[in-house]
């Protein structure tokens, strides 16, 4: 750059170079930069930009910090259940000179539940009652009853589903049922069974 004096002789001058212009590089960051003037701008907006950092930079920084946002979760729990059973067939043996025989069926159930669901473990017939000789058509009663809390005991139906034990909540419970079988005729009884365990 030329500049000419009053005295008729030139000088020359070189425009000042600019340094340690602060800039907002994202939130929260800063770099330092220099700008030589003799260098032309690249653009109308950095220069803005460079106005706006050095006229208002405690608004831009307050703006440009961290923020929090909430989020709510929702866990839902889906029910779940285990049952382990001793044996499938119920076999019982009338000795001669008596009418009852009983057969043991220990348990173990397991149950992901909320803490008022009702779990139910029930028993249902898998065929008929086989009596001595492969006899079907048998004049016998069967009765439970258990060892373990929620067995509130009761009557084997051979047509439908009973309710062998009631709970509430889930968790882990171990017991045994005792059913007990009532006959004229001695000899040996069967009866296949399913147990299952249920959230309704």
């Amino acid at each position: 750059m030329h500049r000419r004096l009053t005295d008729g002789t030139s000088s020359h001058f070189r425009a000042p170079e600019v340094r340690s212009i602060v800039v907002v590089l994202g939130l929260g960051e800063k770099g330092e930069g220099t700008y030589d003037r003799s260098w032309p701008m690249r653009s109308p907006a950095l220069g803005c930009l460079a106005v706006a950092l050095l006229a208002h930079p405690a608004a831009l920084l307050a703006q440009s910090g961290d923020r929090s946002v909430a989020v709510v979760a929702t866990a839902t729990i889906a029910p779940r259940t285990s049952l382990k059973t001793s044996a499938r067939v119920l076999e019982f043996r009338i000795e001669r000179g008596t009418t009852e025989a009983v057969a043991v069926v220990e348990f173990t159930a397991a149950a992901r539940a909320l803490p008022d669901a009702e779990v139910l473990m029930t028993v249902t017939p898998d065929g008929g009652l086989i009596g001595p000789g492969g006899a079907a058509d048998i004049d016998a009663e069967l009765t439970f009853s258990g060892e373990g809390s929620g067995i509130p005991g009761g009557t084997l139906t051979l047509t439908e589903s009973s309710t062998t034990a009631r709970w509430t909540g889930g968790g882990l419970r171990n017991g045994r049922l005792v059913f007990k079988l009532r006959a004229s005729s001695p000899g040996d009884y069967k009866l296949p069974v399913r147990f299952a365990i249920s959230i309704p």
